[in-house]
């Protein structure tokens, strides 16, 4: 179904990408930057605190524009802040904690947002396939829903721990460890390059869902019309193109409701 389908390819593209940054920004922080590791601490409660205001504003913010524009904007947080830790591990400036904060704060709110918003799209995701199907399966797509983020991050966590020896990285448990070229530059990528990647599928799936409010509730009202005893015949012209737009079905040939 289309519309499941784009909510799949952005919840999985944008777990796998911020996890592979996450996977090395502790390397990137001490290794590349030369920073305390410290600093991951006080960027980790700096995201909790500025998550609890971020979350209420989007909570509102949802219910008034198109998911699509919310997923435009949140995706473009996060791939400013790769494009800036790309930028600030290429040029290493001698005390880089200042704008270390500055780009993670595009981080912050990008990750915030995409951890909130999927899931408070998603309940409206179940009523397209009853239309198609008229059963109920809100858990079938809520377990793949969760699948695919699970597998994302075992295979980032995989992926990025490879790449990371393929790279001459040296480990370390008496402290840490002169790190050559090659790893930084690998750490640098991890934390940049690897999430751009995700975050521009993600962006292309969020911003052609065409799932809103407005639509919703049209399928919904349908439903009801339908459930009720309603005629298929019945149907107006805007359900049946809003069917096409969410499904890629054509309501005509949905035939549990004949």
């Amino acid at each position: 179904m289309k519309t499941f389908r784009k909510h799949f390819i952005y919840s999985t593209c944008e777990t796998a990408g911020g996890n592979l940054a996450a996977v090395a920004m502790t390397y990137f922080i001490v290794s590349v930057l030369g920073l305390n590791a410290s600093v991951l601490s006080f960027l980790n409660s700096y995201s909790i605190f500025a998550g609890i205001f971020i979350m209420l504003i989007a909570g509102y913010v949802i219910h008034k524009a198109a998911p699509k524009w919310v997923y435009a904007f949140t995706y473009m947080m996060c791939l400013v802040a790769a494009v800036g830790l790309g930028a600030l591990g290429i040029i290493r400036p001698a005390d880089a904690t200042i704008l270390l904060f500055v780009i993670q704060g595009f981080s912050v709110v990008g990750g915030q947002l995409y951890g909130f918003i999927p899931w408070t799209v998603f309940p409206s995701i179940p009523d397209l396939d009853t239309l198609l199907t008229g059963q109920e399966r809100s858990g079938l797509f809520a377990s793949v829903t969760g699948f695919g983020t699970e597998l994302a991050t075992a295979l980032t966590n995989l992926i990025g721990n490879m790449l990371l020896q393929v790279s001459g990285f040296v480990s370390s448990t008496t402290g840490t460890a002169n790190q050559p070229e090659s790893a930084k530059l690998m750490i640098i990528g991890l934390v940049s390059v690897g999430p751009a990647i995700f975050f521009i599928i993600a962006l292309y799936a969020g911003v052609t869902f065409k799932l809103d409010k407005k639509r919703t509730d049209m399928v919904t009202a349908e439903l009801a019309r339908l459930k009720s005893g309603g005629k298929k015949a019945d149907a107006t012209p805007e359900i049946k193109k809003v069917t096409k737009e969410l499904t890629g079905k054509n309501y005509d040939d949905i035939k549990v409701w004949n």
